[in-house]
């Protein structure tokens, strides 16, 4: 049983820690959702050389790109309230997607997310808390490293 403090109350869950699936660089490619990110990252380079986890979860299907535009346009607050699942599977999904990059040899490279249509830019928020971790994991594309 475990107990949590949520909002000023205790919550208690059935749930035991060692439930959840906890992906590492030894057990990724265990994961049911890898072959998924495999296609379509297989899907998106014959497209372009770069690849972005947004482009990769609406290859997959678990975002679309009606959603990913309302949030671009700042009508969608927070890009976890359009994915299509739940939020610990988003997060095995962008860890899974940055080792599969690393594997197939790829740069990560980091940018910002831009609001569309306003006079301002303002740097999005691309999750409810915008913990470092998961910003960091979301707002990183993968290029190819350079073979010279």
């Amino acid at each position: 049983m475990l107990k949590q403090k949520y909002g000023g109350r205790q919550v208690s869950s059935n749930r035991s820690d060692t439930n959840m699936k906890k992906v590492t660089v030894r057990t990724y490619r265990k994961d049911t959702l890898y072959p998924k990110v495999v296609r379509a990252t297989a899907e998106l380079l014959k497209e372009s050389d770069e690849i972005s986890p947004v482009a990769i979860l609406m290859k997959i299907g678990n975002l679309t790109h009606k959603d990913y535009d309302s949030w671009l346009h700042g009508r969608l607050p927070y890009l976890e309230r359009a994915f299509q699942g739940s939020l610990s599977k988003a997060n095995r999904y962008l860890r899974i997607i940055g080792f599969h990059a690393h594997d197939l040899n790829m740069i990560p490279n980091q940018h910002t997310y831009r609001q569309i249509g306003k006079k301002i830019l303002t740097q999005m928020c691309s999750t409810i808390t915008c913990s470092a971790s998961t910003l960091r994991r979301t707002s990183r594309s993968f290029l190819p490293r350079c073979v010279c």
